[in-house]
C-alpha cells in the first residue's frame, strides 16, 4: 500500500510539474508576442514621427513675415516691410531710458524701471512689446502708424502684467 501512496504522489507530482510548465511556457509565449507587437508599434511611431520632422515647421501666423496682406500693404506703400519691422523694433528699444520707465508702457515699474525687452510685429498695425523691471513682467499691445514723411508714431492700446 505505501507503495501505491508513492506511485500516486509521483504522478500527481508529475502532472503538476507538466501543468506548471505547460502553463508558464504559454505565458512566456504570450509575453514575447505582446513584446513584438509593442516593438511594430513604437517603429511605427517613431517612422511616423521622423515623417513629420521632415515637414517643414509653420510660421507663427501672426507676425509680419508671414501675414502677406499686411506686407502687400507695405510693398504699396513703396515700404520694405522688413526694413520697417526692424525700424520699429529700434524705435521702441530706443524709448528704454536708465532712469525712467518707457512712455509705451502702460504700468510703472515696482522693482526698478519698466522696460521693453523684446517686440513682435503682428501686422500693419500692431506690435507686442514684452516689458519688465526685472521682477513683474508683462505685455502691451501697441498701435503704430507710419506718417506720410516716413517717421513712426505710436500708441498703447492695452497692456496686462502677470503676478509675481
Amino acid at each position: 500500500m505505501k507503495k501505491q501512496i508513492f506511485l500516486y504522489l509521483f504522478l500527481f507530482a508529475v502532472l503538476v510539474i507538466v501543468f506548471l510548465f505547460m502553463n508558464s511556457k504559454r505565458k512566456f509565449e504570450d509575453t514575447e508576442q505582446e513584446i513584438q507587437k509593442l516593438e511594430s508599434q513604437v517603429n511605427d511611431l517613431e517612422n511616423e514621427n521622423d515623417s513629420l520632422s521632415k515637414l517643414e515647421p509653420k510660421k507663427p501666423k501672426f507676425t509680419m513675415t508671414s501675414n502677406d496682406k499686411s506686407r502687400a500693404f507695405f510693398q504699396s506703400q513703396n515700404i520694405n516691410p522688413d526694413s520697417l519691422a526692424m525700424q520699429i523694433e529700434s524705435a521702441l528699444i530706443s524709448k528704454n531710458r536708465p532712469s525712467k520707465d518707457n512712455e509705451l508702457v502702460p504700468y510703472s515699474g515696482m522693482r526698478g524701471v519698466m522696460r521693453i525687452n523684446s517686440i513682435q510685429v503682428l501686422n500693419n498695425r500692431w506690435v507686442m512689446a514684452e516689458f519688465t523691471d526685472s521682477v513683474y513682467w508683462g505685455e502691451a499691445i501697441i498701435a503704430y502708424r507710419v506718417k506720410d514723411d516716413g517717421e513712426l508714431a505710436f500708441e498703447t492700446l492695452d497692456g496686462v502684467i502677470y503676478p509675481n
